[in-house]
């Protein structure tokens, strides 16, 4: 047990009577779990091994961050190759990922869940869309139950996401209960089960540690404000609001209304609603900025999501504007990669300390 982990990791990890206590689940280290075997057998088998902790740990976290963030990315292309061919399509992604949180939760901070998070989020997406207009077999059926299982364990408020991905792709799958009521019940079936696999382990883990099967781990941590959430601040404050660390809010939003516009309102009021609860959710948080982070990163996984309305605004964009579409893109990579290098761990200055913020856009580098 490394020194002062448990204030470096926000008193998220303790020991106590020989047992480690964390508040936090067990999603993203299971993700990381192959990457974490495979490191450190070939270690080993190259006579490397420099025990718990060590680098070859850390090499783990600061792998699996990248590698998460570019399978999130191609698992998005069914989505995006019918609007732009596969060049544009790869030249968005890279403006998605460059013009949100993805890019400071890849490079800078791998091991908090968000990037895996997004993974998850473009997988499950992904597979919803591969079920228009065939079968679902059982392997499908399984691999959704345990992607959404795994969603949840992570964060369970990302059952937001998990309502929205399944109306923005009903068109896909709908077809499965017009069809009989036997493949309609195989799918019942197995999706509840898969969705617990990943949650045994977690069960096991609060029974042995906590004596209950199921446990809330935050403790006196909760969402106090729900009546009343400081929306004010978390949308536009200098500490972590969403609009000043991801302006690319805009476009997503604007996207919205070009979908509605084309005809897809279901998709543009789904994804339009899925922000707004969003935003109210992690306002009602009883610390509304999340504490050192960058940005408001609860939405940083959502960018799977927000990027259906992106690419129609970027789509939209392009056939007035021609190539200055791409140029506001990348004019906010610009913006973000400016942020994302200037900034420390944690914000120091105040709620509306604008002068602050001012430095990481026109001060030096760290």
């Amino acid at each position: 047990f490394p020194l002062g982990l448990d204030t470096l990791t926000g008193d998220g990890f303790s020991l106590s009577n020989g047992s480690m206590r964390t508040k936090y689940t067990c999603g993203v280290a299971l993700l990381l779990a192959p990457l974490y075997v495979t490191m450190h057998v070939t270690a080993r088998a190259l006579g490397v091994d420099d025990g718990p902790f060590g680098n070859i740990d850390h090499l783990v976290v600061d792998l699996a961050g990248p590698i998460a963030m570019s399978m999130g990315a191609y698992l998005l292309l069914p989505f995006l190759l019918p609007l732009f061919g596969r060049a544009r399509a790869l030249l968005f992604l890279l403006c998605l990922f460059g013009s949100t949180g993805l890019l400071y939760y890849t490079i800078d901070d791998p091991g908090m869940s968000h990037v895996h998070s997004f993974f998850l989020f473009s997988l499950l997406l992904n597979l919803l869309h591969g079920c228009a207009g065939q079968a679902v077999t059982v392997r499908r059926a399984a691999a959704i139950g345990v992607v959404i299982g795994l969603i949840l364990l992570i964060r369970p408020t990302n059952f937001i996401f998990i309502i929205a991905a399944l109306l923005v792709t009903l068109n896909r799958w709908n077809h499965l209960f017009t069809e009989g009521l036997r493949p309609a019940l195989s799918v019942l079936l197995i999706v509840p089960v898969a969705i617990m696999t990943p949650w045994i382990p977690q069960c096991l883990y609060w029974h042995h540690t906590f004596g209950h099967w199921v446990h809330w781990s935050y403790a006196e941590e909760g969402f106090d404000n729900w009546r009343s959430p400081d929306l004010l601040p978390f949308l536009f404050s200098p500490n972590n609001g969403v609009l000043p660390y991801t302006p690319a809010v805009v476009l997503f939003l604007w996207g919205c209304l070009i979908l509605w516009q084309q005809g897809s309102k279901l998709a543009s009021s789904v994804i339009a609603s899925t922000f707004i609860l969003l935003c109210w959710v992690c306002a009602s948080w009883w610390v509304w900025h999340f504490g050192c982070g960058f940005g408001s990163r609860n939405l940083v996984e959502y960018s799977a999501l927000f990027s259906l309305p992106l690419a129609a605004w970027t789509q939209w964009a392009r056939s007035r504007w021609g190539g200055f579409a791409w140029g506001i893109l990348l004019l906010l990579v610009a913006y973000q990669v400016k942020l994302v290098y200037s900034y420390g761990d944690c914000w120091f200055g105040g709620d509306w300390d604008w002068n602050e913020f001012s430095k990481l856009l026109f001060g030096p580098t760290k």
